[in-house]
This record gives structure tokens, sequence and C-alpha cells, in this order.
């Protein structure tokens, strides 16, 4: 993926977010709606199941019970009876009215058939007995009312009335459409402005992922054209080096051909071959600090000067770590002058603390050395180098990287010495 695509979907992640927000409130608010719905409706029922209780409340005891309890004694004779009967016609709602006595007996009903001699009370009309209050019995679009009729402590009667309930269903009916209607619109309401809010924040946010995205895409390409510009500048300064020297010419080559060689008889991962070649490139770019006067010598140099050249591993770590490309390969350029015994520069370290890129230059860069013409020496015969090479095994170089040097060069002489030279190498192996 593009970097400006990458961009282009972290800008646009705000729009996906909002609708995400959008969705979920629209299921937050649709189920904000049934559960507020199903609550007030079962608030509405409540209501209404309690203004009916008041009222059989109040017609058992306005009209039954002073016609049914005189003297505090049951009385139901014929007229008792009639004047029940003509006080229950008046509510339209009470469609039967029980009397059952304490020993559960039904005493009398509005219904036309004659009471059974022995019934078993409801259970609505046991607990009204036992528990002393009215309760209710909701159910089958009924309401039951069992009312206990007590005098001086004692029970006489449970009065037990039951109403058409129908009336509080369509109440409730018509209640719960109302409330959707309302509840509809104005969560409705809330959605489309919600919705509406969404969808103009979406367009801006669209627009303004497209500009970061063109932006991003041209900062990419001016950072890509600053950084190829930073690789002609390290390679310039890598060529000024060489050219210094006429004697070390195609060294930097010569050392990342020899690096890789040994990198893949390593089997390094393509990743760490591809950090190898760079810095075997570059290992010796921090030597464009240093005076001519010393990197030509044709002699051995002076303590002093020794100094000198051996800050050329720290200034050219320096140098490619100010390019992000480089970063990587800072560790192999600034220890690759690194001894296995822990004698080298710049930082002293030993063993398996160095870098294995870092060992594999070491190695390559001193074999080069010694099978090139130098100023101050001749080129060393490939076996004298071998021979070299073997007798720093764990003390200048790492015995891994070493086995791995003669390995290549028993069977691929030509990776880590110019053809005109592979024959003498191939005799020396």
């Amino acid at each position: 993926m593009r970097e400006q695509d990458v961009g282009l979907d972290d800008a646009r992640r705000p729009l996906r977010l909002l609708r995400r927000l959008l969705v979920l409130s629209a299921i937050l608010l649709v189920a904000a709606a049934i559960a507020l719905v199903v609550l007030l409706t079962r608030d509405v029922r409540s209501h209404a199941v309690a203004d009916e209780r008041r009222d059989l409340i109040g017609l058992a005891r306005s009209s039954i019970v002073p016609t049914a309890v005189v003297n505090g004694r049951l009385r139901l004779g014929d007229l008792a009876a009639r004047q029940l009967r003509r006080a229950l016609e008046v509510d339209s709602d009470v469609k039967r009215v029980q009397i059952w006595t304490p020993d559960g007996r039904l005493a009398w009903t509005s219904g036309r058939r004659k009471p059974a001699a022995r019934a078993r009370p409801p259970e609505g009309v046991r607990d009204a007995g036992f528990r002393g209050g009215p309760t209710v019995t909701d159910g089958d679009g009924t309401l039951t009312l069992n009312m206990p009729v007590r005098r001086q402590g004692r029970l006489l009667a449970v009065i037990a009335v039951t109403a058409d309930a129908r009336r509080i269903d369509r109440l409730v009916s018509d209640t719960r459409r109302a409330l959707v209607t309302i509840i509809a619109l104005a969560f409705g309401s809330i959605l489309v402005g919600v919705t509406a809010v969404v969808v103009v924040l979406g367009r801006r946010i669209g627009d303004q992922a497209r500009e970061l995205s063109q932006g991003a895409a041209e900062l990419a390409d001016s950072y890509r054209e600053l950084e190829q510009s930073s690789m002609d500048a390290i390679e310039a300064l890598n060529a000024v080096v060489e050219a210094k020297d006429p004697y070390t010419a195609g060294h930097s080559q010569r050392v990342r051909r020899i690096a890789l060689a040994i990198g893949r008889e390593l089997q390094l991962p393509p990743r760490r071959l591809g950090l190898l070649a760079q810095a075997a490139l570059f290992h010796d770019v921090g030597k464009i600090g240093v005076p001519d006067a010393i990197l030509t010598k044709p002699s051995r140099l002076t303590p002093g000067e020794y100094d000198v050249m051996k800050r050329h591993a720290a200034d050219g770590a320096d140098i490619i770590a100010r390019l992000s490309r480089l970063k990587d390969a800072v560790p192999a350029v600034r220890h690759h002058h690194e001894h296995w015994d822990g004698c080298g520069y710049p930082d002293g370290l030993q063993a398996d603390e160095i870098p294995l890129e870092a060992s594999i230059i070491g190695l390559a860069d001193a074999w080069d050395a010694m099978t090139t013409t130098r100023p101050y020496a001749a080129a060393r015969a490939p076996h004298e180098a071998m021979a070299q090479l073997e007798a720093g095994s764990g003390v200048q170089f790492c015995p891994a990287v070493v086995h791995a040097f003669f390995e290549v060069a028993h069977r691929q002489s030509h990776e880590i010495t110019p053809p005109a030279q592979a024959p003498l190498l191939a005799a020396a192996g």
C-alpha cells in the first residue's frame, strides 16, 4: 500500500468512527424507545388497575357490605339479594359478585345459578381472608377484587367482585399506540439530526482527508527526493574518499562483494543482507575527515596519526545516521574495526557484543587490505592472507565469520577476489 493511501486511510478513520457511532446511536435509540414504551405501558396499566381497585372497593363498601351485613351478621335473604342485584346493575363493568363465608361456603352469587352447597373458594379469596386486606387478581380480561369483611376483629365474609378489564386493555392499547407514535417521532427526529450532523462532518472529513492525502503524497515525494539527494551526497563522499587514495580505488565495492558472499554463506535473511550491503559500501565514508597527509602516508602512521585515523569509524556512523534509510546500518559501520578479543575500536566491544554484520565487514576489509597493494605495503599472496586470517580467528576476527570465508574461498573463489587472482586463491585453498 502506498504511503499516501495509508495517510488517506488514517484521515478517514474518524469518518468510519462517526458512522459506527451513528449505527450505535440508532440501535440505542430503538432499544431505549422499546424500553420506554414497555415501562410507560406497564405504568399506565398499573395506574388503571389501581383506579379500578379503588372503584371496586368503593362499590363493595357503599353498596354490597351495607346490604349483606346487618347488625354485625351476614344477612342474605331474598330482599337483600334483590337489593344487591339492583345496586350492581348501576355499574355495567361488574360481571359477577360472590360472597364467601369463612368456612369456605359460597353464600351468595350474582349469577343466575344456585350456589353449590359447599365449594372450594378461589386462591384470591383465601388470601384475602388470611391476610386481612383486599387483593386484586388480574387475568383473562377480568379484574377480581377479594375484600374481607370483619366486625370486631371477626371475619364475617369475603366479597369477590369481578369486573370487565377490557376497558383497561383498550386504554393500555391506545396509550401504547400513542406512545409509540410520539416516541418514534421524537427519536426519529433525533436520529435524523444526528445523521445530518454525521453526513456534514463526513463530507468535511472526506475533503480534509483528500487534502491531507494530497499533501502527504507531495510531502512523501519531497522526502524521497531529499533522501535520494542525501544518498547521492553520501555516495559522493564515499567516492571522494576513494579518489583521495588511488591505491584503494574500488575498495568499498570489493568489501561489499566479499561481505555479501560471507553473509550468504551464513544464511542471513534478505533484510540483513541488504543492511550488510549498505554498511559495507559506506564503511569508510568517515575517512572524508581524515587529512590527506595521513590517509595517503607511504609509511606507517605514528600513534597520534593512528588515533586520528581511528576516528573514521565513529565519524562514518555519524554521517550515515543522518539518513533514515541507512539508520539500521549505523552499528555495522561504527563497529567494523572492533576485535573479537576486545582490543579494537572505537568502543572496545568483544565477542558476541560485536554486531555480526560489523564482524563480516571487518574481515572483508582486512582481506582486501592484505591482498591489495598499498603505499606502505605490497599485496600479500592469497595463501599468506588466508594464513593471517586463520591466525586471527578468535583474536581479531569472529571464528564463525572466518569459517564462512574459507568455505566461500574453497567453493566460490571468484566472489572474494578479482578474476585475475582467482587461480592463485584456488591453489592456496
